[in-house]
């Protein structure tokens, strides 16, 4: 049975247990710029300290993504289209799913950073914060966007939205490719393990971006409807 509470909020504002998730997973998130200061810095106790403290948001990110889910399984949340609102929350889930596994890799084993390396991977991981920064920045207005207020109108902020994470998701994608290439160039210098963990965290860095596209995208087509 889904939890009171959020039977309770999606009768008083639907679309808030869906801003409270976001919340949650903005915080996962908020941990992941310290965390590769300390992967910088070598600190591996650190790297583990905010590991678990990601763990911790990303379980009640999870928790909170049952709650909700279950309702909506069963109800409906006033005249929104509840398959809209599931694919919001999973794709708001899935930030938080990448930030955990991010950690996770991380906190694996101790990596060691070269200065060339930290230059490549630096403006991957900015550009990549900056997709998520724009998405919480919008779904905190969805209320809004829906008639609360005069400005900006729906349309409006959702192109714009779209049109800065389609420029953030190009150049990731040659971010990418040229740290992909640059990590095989240095194959004989790296031993091969670094190499493919080096690899899957350029995967997992851009997942959140990844993430960040189709909250865009549920934004839209809730906006549309």
């Amino acid at each position: 049975m889904p939890d009171p509470y959020v039977a309770h909020l999606f009768q008083e504002a639907p679309l808030y247990p869906l801003q409270r998730h976001m919340l949650v997973v903005e915080d996962c998130v908020a941990k992941v710029p310290p965390l590769f200061d300390a992967l910088w810095e070598g600190d591996q106790k650190e790297v583990h300290a905010l590991r678990d403290q990601i763990f911790l948001a990303e379980g009640l990110a999870d928790h909170l993504k049952n709650e909700i889910g279950s309702y909506l399984c069963r109800r409906t949340a006033g005249t929104f289209d509840r398959r809209d609102l599931l694919a919001l929350l999973s794709a708001q889930d899935s930030i938080a799913d990448g930030a955990r596994d991010l950690a996770g890799l991380l906190g694996m084993r101790e990596m060691e950073v070269s200065e060339s390396l930290k230059e490549m991977l630096q403006p991957l991981v900015e550009h990549t914060l900056m997709a998520t920064k724009l998405c919480f920045e919008v779904a905190q207005k969805l209320d809004h966007l829906l008639g609360e207020t005069d400005s900006p109108g729906p349309e409006e902020l959702i192109s714009g939205l779209q049109a800065d994470l389609t420029a953030i998701e190009i150049d990731l994608e040659g971010r990418m490719a040229e740290l992909g290439e640059a990590l095989f160039e240095r194959g004989s210098q790296i031993p091969p393990v670094a190499v493919f963990v080096w690899y899957e965290l350029i995967q997992k860095i851009s997942e959140l971006a990844f993430g960040a596209v189709r909250v865009g995208d549920s934004l839209r087509l809730i906006l549309a409807a």
